[in-house]
């Protein structure tokens, strides 16, 4: 697979394919979020590797590489890279399934995605757009930097009615 450079604003690096290096994939991009000052964009930059390290430890079962680049307007470009060919497809299971929201959770909080093939393997990548771009604007605090030191998060895209109401009713009686 093609290595990019490394840059004041790239970084990457190799993983074993093992469940820890799942975790350890998370570490290394909160290091370099935080090296960039880019906590912003934590939360959802965790979640996407996560699941991508994961697809490469369960189904390629091969090292992986974890390459992130800052984008010059303010967005995220993560990839994650092994040495099968073999592309993730997004899948509907059953609601009750334990399994395969992976891909979709991926097209949900990136801006865009895709996979590039290699001849020795496949780079899965991602784009997560700046903050202010992802939350649509400024929060009713009104400033960006407020808005980016809180990393603001519009949960009604994620939750449906009844998700709202069954997290307000845990929250209200402390289950949750």
């Amino acid at each position: 697979m093609p290595t990019p450079p490394a840059s004041p604003t790239t970084a990457q690096q190799g993983f074993d394919p093992a469940f820890g290096s799942v975790a350890a994939a998370r570490r290394f991009l909160a290091a370099q979020l935080e090296k960039w000052n880019q906590q912003a964009l934590l939360w959802a930059a965790q979640l996407v590797v996560s699941e991508l390290a994961t697809n490469s430890v369960l189904h390629a079962r091969t090292a992986f590489t974890v390459a992130v680049r800052l984008l010059p307007e303010g967005a995220l470009r993560l990839e994650v890279g092994d040495a099968v060919r073999r592309a993730p497809r997004q899948r509907h299971y059953e609601l009750d399934a334990t399994t395969g929201r992976g891909v979709a959770l991926v097209a949900d909080l990136a801006r865009s995605w895709g996979v590039e093939q290699h001849a020795d393997g496949k780079v899965v990548w991602c784009e997560l757009a700046p903050p202010l771009e992802a939350a649509g604007g400024l929060s009713a605090g009104g400033s960006a930097e407020a808005d980016a030191d809180l990393g603001l998060l519009d949960l009604d895209a994620f939750l449906g009615p009844d998700d709202r109401s069954e997290l307000a009713g845990g929250l209200r009686d402390g289950t949750r």
